[in-house]
């Protein structure tokens, strides 16, 4: 009997010895995506690529005391892909943040001194032909107390973020021409950080 435990051990030991070279490392490999639907066309839209990154210093002036200026960083968040019927598009949002690591937040047209605000949404859409023709729409004047781009989680170890953003967008050539965006979800979009 202590023989056969000692044969049990023994053969624990080199069973772990010889396995230990075989270790794997796993890494998640994560694509940012976007999709949304905007009112009038079936299936949603979806971005088959994107960029994150930060543009110049802007300075918001707050009409009260006791802070009058803050400066915040303009960021871009380009997203770019096919429409159901075909054209190109590029969904932009333009948001500005305040130099701090946590950016979860929902930002409005209303900005917050410590959090920052929603400057626009774009779209540009490209309908090949010959010539090229191009319609662009941003958030439309009298909806922009409606427009949200929101942060809800945050990966400051993997610089990932996901979260939502609607818009109602006007043509700038055709102003009847209006987008509403709804059920936009992005997520796993990395990001430049910002401290």
């Amino acid at each position: 009997m202590k023989k056969n435990i000692q044969i049990i051990i023994l053969l624990s030991i080199l069973l772990f010895v010889s396995c230990k070279g075989d270790i794997e490392t796993i890494s998640v490999e994560r694509t940012g995506s976007l999709s949304f639907q905007v009112e009038g066309y079936t299936p949603e839209w979806k971005s088959n690529s994107f960029q994150f990154y930060p543009g110049q210093s802007v300075v918001k002036i707050f009409e009260d005391a006791p802070t009058v200026s803050i400066l915040f960083t303009r960021h871009y968040l380009v997203f770019g892909g096919i429409s159901p019927d075909g054209k190109t598009f590029e969904l932009t949002v333009t948001v500005d943040l305040p130099d701090q690591a946590d950016i979860r937040h929902t930002y409005t047209a209303e900005y917050a001194r410590n959090r920052g605000g929603l400057y626009d949404i774009s779209l540009i859409i490209t309908e090949p032909g010959s010539p090229v023709t191009y319609t662009m729409a941003s958030i439309c004047a009298d909806e922009m107390v409606n427009a949200f781009f929101a942060i809800d989680r945050q990966s400051q170890s993997e610089k990932l973020i996901a979260g939502s953003l609607g818009a109602t967008l006007c043509s700038i050539s055709q102003p009847e021409e209006i987008f509403i965006i709804y059920n936009a979800i992005f997520k796993d979009i990395s990001y430049i950080e910002i401290n």
